[in-house]
């Protein structure tokens, strides 16, 4: 006969899981690249350009207002 298996031993299963997958870490950036906040990496050229290259828009934020282009939150 199986031992019997008890909820708590079924949840501290499934925490084990998540842990694993949580150890993972995105890729570093190679010199000349920009770490976007999503785990994804551009060149450094395209960073500031008014384009949305990581797909966050986080290349874009903190970058000095180009003529023409509106911020975030701004339209025209």
């Amino acid at each position: 006969m199986p031992p019997k298996v008890t909820y708590k031993q079924k949840l501290n299963i499934q925490m084990c899981s998540v842990i694993l997958i949580a150890d993972i870490e995105p890729p570093s950036c190679n010199e000349g690249e920009y770490q976007c906040a999503y785990p994804r990496c551009i060149r450094l050229e395209f960073r500031c350009d008014g384009d949305d290259d990581c797909g966050d828009r986080s290349d874009e934020d903190d970058c000095p207002k180009m003529d023409g282009n509106c911020g975030r939150g701004e339209f025209k």
